[in-house]
């Protein structure tokens, strides 16, 4: 049952309730996950829900790249998503928590005037949000890891998630940001590849890298490759569709 934190559609990060993890053996129970429905960059129908994940199914793992202004630029938003063999699906994106009135920008993001927040969500909500809403251009890449790899990262994200309600931190463009937080954990989960400081530096040349060092496949040219990892449109066609996940991926 979703939880309806305010009836006021004006809704902004300032309200955004921190995600928790609870581990019991193999099975985590994932507090506050987000699961919105957008009507404007600024109107929305916010509620979350909490999730329960068998490790032992989850078994890959998708960078997600949104492009702000145009499809190819030096500077984008990564996410990570995870999915199990049952077809769930839980996606990161980690972000700056902006309070009312306040712009996330490039003096918000470098003086640490943002707290850093883990938003975990429903793919339905961010991806609506960034690729239909925004009109961001929003691609999708499977990683090359293995089922242990990805069940590794996806726990010690989690942890990461839960160490912020202790220890808060802020939002730093070069040195704490959406990409680094995915980066510094995947050393130990995935191993070196994923390492690259340039990487962090200008995830909107992630895809590029990474298909280099063999962690995305490189069986199409490069500007194919992009031009299919294109998922703005499917977002579009099967934003009220039952199984989203699975049809946003043409399964």
């Amino acid at each position: 049952m979703g939880k309806q934190p305010s009836n006021n559609r004006q809704w902004t990060l300032e309200h955004a309730v921190l995600p928790c993890a609870h581990f019991q053996d193999r099975t985590v129970h994932v507090r506050n996950v987000r699961d919105f429905r957008h009507e404007s960059n600024d109107r929305m129908i916010p509620s979350y829900r909490d999730v329960t994940i068998a490790l032992d199914q989850v078994a890959t793992v998708d960078l997600f790249l949104c492009y702000f202004d145009k499809p190819q630029s030096a500077f984008a938003h990564s996410m990570l998503s995870f999915g199990t063999h049952t077809g769930q699906y839980l996606l990161l994106s980690i972000e700056g928590r902006r309070e009312a009135n306040e712009d996330f920008n490039l003096r918000t993001a470098a003086c640490r005037e943002l707290e850093l927040i883990y938003v975990f969500a429903e793919e339905r909500d961010v991806i609506d949000q960034r690729a239909v809403v925004r009109g961001e251009t929003v691609r999708r890449y499977p990683l090359n890891v293995t089922a242990h790899q990805s069940q590794a990262l996806l726990v010690r994200l989690l942890r990461d998630a839960n160490r912020l309600h202790s220890e808060p931190r802020f939002y730093r463009l070069l040195k704490d940001n959406c990409t680094s937080n995915l980066v510094r954990p995947s050393g130990t989960a995935i191993g070196g590849p994923l390492q690259r400081a340039w990487v962090t530096t200008f995830p909107g040349y992630a895809d590029r890298t990474l298909r280099h060092l063999g962690m995305i496949d490189d069986c199409l040219p490069f500007s194919d490759h992009r031009a299919a990892a294109e998922i703005n449109e499917p977002a579009k066609l099967y934003r009220d569709a039952d199984q989203y996940s699975l049809r946003i991926r043409g399964q």
